[in-house]
């Protein structure tokens, strides 16, 4: 996890030099850590947050103890608790009948969306939480 703060320390050093807003973030995934990554979103304005990559969590939770224990870095940063989860389309992924029914059968729910002005269904399942944090 250390390298992720020494990559968002060098990100930010250099966009700060840069001309074009940015968000940058620290994704910590749990208990999917393989899924954690520093994300940097260009915006419109300074000061303005990317947030329609996960869907906010219904119940605040404090970082898991795994990532607390001897980290007093996460200090330094505001900490925001998303769900983590697997996400398929049915259109955008071509899902046929047999693939729906196996996702519905894997405990993924059903949903109808509009992406981009098109209507889709997307199947979800939660698989963790995460937290992103921000400085």
């Amino acid at each position: 996890m250390q390298k992720l703060f020494i990559i968002h320390n060098q990100w930010k050093a250099f966009y700060e030099h840069q001309t074009t807003p940015y968000d940058l973030q620290i994704w910590l995934n749990f208990p999917n850590t393989i899924r954690s990554q520093v994300v940097c979103a260009k915006v419109k304005a300074v000061g303005e947050r990317r947030e329609d990559y996960y869907r906010k969590c219904g119940t605040e939770k404090d970082l898991p103890n795994e990532f607390v224990v001897n980290n007093e870095i996460l200090n330094y940063f505001r900490w925001e608790v998303f769900d983590d989860e697997d996400i398929q389309f049915k259109e955008l992924s071509y899902l046929d009948e047999y693939e729906v029914n196996e996702l519905l059968h894997s405990g993924f729910h059903e949903e109808k969306v509009v992406i981009n002005g098109k209507e889709d269904v997307m199947y979800a399942r939660k698989v963790g939480n995460v937290w992103i944090g921000r400085q």
